[in-house]
């Protein structure tokens, strides 16, 4: 089985891989099995049982010296033998690069890079450690069984690992990848000699970060304020929402009748107040009954007339007559009678309601 760690510089895969070890270490003695053999390259002052790689240039002899910058790096690609590891080991590489470096299509695969395509066979694992996946040998990559990319958070002392089941050669699929935050264990930091323990990287902290900070005048200005009016509404004197009864819901409007200034009707005039005083009685007209003439007026009661005016109010239908009926009278006197009646003196007066036949007969008694 093929693990990879990659990451960039200072972000924490070759502590990964250190804790990952002592891990291992502490399940086989917690166990009480066997330790495996364990084979290291690259990894300086691992305090950890283990024994180290031979390794050689690729283009010299086992035994050669590996030349090496100012740094202490190789400067040229490297081989091994896995052939001397024992089966069943953990193989661990650090700088994976130089044993296993890209190479072109007219290249041949070096010997040892041929082994990891038959390496289960031997039992062994093989943890390869390199900053970038694209640093390896395109064969090497397509063997990988798990891939780990470390990255640090703003310089701090955690990192966030993405993890896929086979090697993700562009790093293109971080939101595909299994997410787990970690933090560094500072122990592991004693059992090699590490770079990042001397480098420090300076990071720029994010405006976000500030917010927690902000929050807090925030929140001291707003907590009275909203106890206040919690506990105020508990007692009575806070905010206490309104007891109005809700309004029913409005009813559908009714048709009404349009209504346009021009058909507005005018008020009515005034009317004056009916007097309560009974109208006068007027002169009715004169009735010759049996020998005698009587004179009534629209009440029914009797009107004193002299008998030669009543008579003469009677016979009315003489014109010469007419001349004779005193001014007061004429105002009331009635039109002639049709010709050929006798003792007939219409009245277009108004009569008093309830006036009766009778009223007129009584006045003749």
């Amino acid at each position: 089985m093929i693990d990879l760690f990659t990451g960039n510089p200072g972000g924490g895969k070759t502590l990964l891989a250190v804790s990952e070890l002592a891990a291992l270490f502490k399940q086989w003695e917690k166990d009480g099995t066997t330790a495996r053999a364990v084979y290291v390259w690259g990894i300086k002052g691992l305090t950890l049982p283990h024994n180290v790689i031979d390794a050689w240039p690729l283009t010299g002899k086992k035994g050669d010296e590996i030349p090496v910058d100012s740094r202490g790096l190789p400067t040229c690609a490297l081989a091994m033998d896995f052939g001397e590891i024992p089966d069943g080991s953990l193989v661990i590489i650090d700088e994976a690069q130089y044993l296993f470096p890209m190479r072109g299509p007219s290249v041949g695969q070096p010997v040892h890079s041929k082994f990891l395509n038959t390496h289960r066979h031997a039992g062994l694992d093989i943890w390869l450690i390199t900053q970038h996946p694209k640093n390896l040998d395109n064969g090497v990559r397509r063997l990988v069984n798990k891939h780990r990319h470390i990255r640090r958070v703003f310089g701090w002392n955690r990192a966030v690992i993405y993890e896929w089941a086979h090697c993700e050669d562009g790093l293109q699929g971080l939101k595909h990848a299994v997410m787990v935050n970690w933090t560094y264990p500072k122990k592991t930091f004693a059992l090699y000699k590490s770079a990042e323990i001397h480098t420090k990287q300076a990071f720029k902290k994010p405006w976000w970060m500030w917010l927690p900070v902000l929050m807090i005048p925030v929140a001291v200005w707003a907590v009275p304020r909203v106890w206040d009016t919690v506990v105020g509404v508990k007692s009575g004197n806070g905010i206490v929402p309104s007891k109005k009864p809700a309004e029913p819901p409005p009813r559908p409007a009714q048709a009404q009748p349009l209504v346009t200034p021009s058909a507005t009707p005018a008020a009515p005039a005034p009317v004056a107040p009916a007097s309560s005083a009974p109208a006068p009685a007027k002169f009715a007209g004169c009735v010759s009954m049996r020998g005698a003439c009587k004179c009534i007026d629209t009440a029914g009661e009797p009107v004193d007339k002299e008998p030669s005016m009543c008579l003469d109010i009677v016979g009315a239908n003489r014109p010469e007559k007419l001349a004779e009926i005193p001014a007061s009278l004429k105002e009331h006197h009635p039109p002639p009678p049709p010709k050929g009646w006798v003792g007939w003196a219409p009245d277009t007066a108004p009569r008093r309601t309830g006036s009766t036949v009778a009223d007129v007969v009584a006045a003749f008694r």
